[in-house]
């Protein structure tokens, strides 16, 4: 599915079963994006959107889709930073992260994404029930969420109200929604991308939201 048919569906659920009434919306990362084009859906066809936020989303641009390895790096590195998320260190630098690095690392850039993961199960150095069929799956839906995301752009502004979320370790450059959200508030909360969704972090993000409710 592109972008627009995964926001499209979502939209379509949201009228479904709760029709006409004022709809809240929040997103994280790819999910952000998702959550911000729903809101202009939702804002044409005249349903009222009080809070849209986003969370760690940089401001999607249609651009090539990265090789392979590149793709298959920064899967493997979500999945070691969802198991390790950590404030005090990045994910990326755990051991774990350092192992999957060095079997990807000799990869060429059009890599085979099964033989791959084959390695990786051979290594045993993930659970035993991270086998590699279970990555190619997850592989796969994250894939094709890379494509939808690299193959969409914002054409037209929100004019609604936005609220960014950024994680301090997230490139600020990359998330500049002021330029198609202009009634926009930021807030910057300690962490990373992935870090910022546990202790107080996620406390801080329950916070501005629970203030936007009021």
């Amino acid at each position: 599915r592109t972008l627009r048919e995964l926001s499209e569906y979502y939209v379509s659920l949201l009228c479904a079963h709760w029709p006409g009434r004022p709809v809240t919306l929040l997103g994280w990362s790819l999910g952000g994006v998702v959550a911000y084009d729903m809101a202009q859906q939702l804002s044409a066809a005249g349903v009222a959107v009080p809070a849209l936020v986003l969370v760690d989303a940089d401001v999607p641009y249609r651009a090539p889709l990265p090789p392979e390895k590149a793709m298959l790096l920064k899967f493997l590195h979500d999945l070691t930073a969802v198991a390790h998320t950590s404030t005090d260190a990045a994910a990326s630098s755990t051991p774990l992260a350092g192992e999957l690095d060095a079997i990807v690392g000799p990869q060429p850039a059009d890599a085979d994404p099964a033989a791959v993961f084959d390695a990786i199960e051979c290594a045993a150095i993930l659970p035993e029930e991270v086998d590699a069929e279970m990555l190619l799956q997850r592989y796969r839906i994250f894939r094709a969420h890379v494509a939808a995301l690299f193959d969409f752009e914002v054409r037209t502004p929100y004019h609604g109200p936005v609220t960014l979320i950024r994680a301090a370790k997230s490139p600020d450059d990359q998330m500049r929604w002021d330029r198609v959200a202009p009634d926009l508030r930021k807030y910057t909360i300690e962490g990373d991308h992935h870090s910022i969704w546990t202790g107080n972090g996620l406390s801080t993000i329950a916070g501005i939201v629970a203030g936007l409710q009021r």
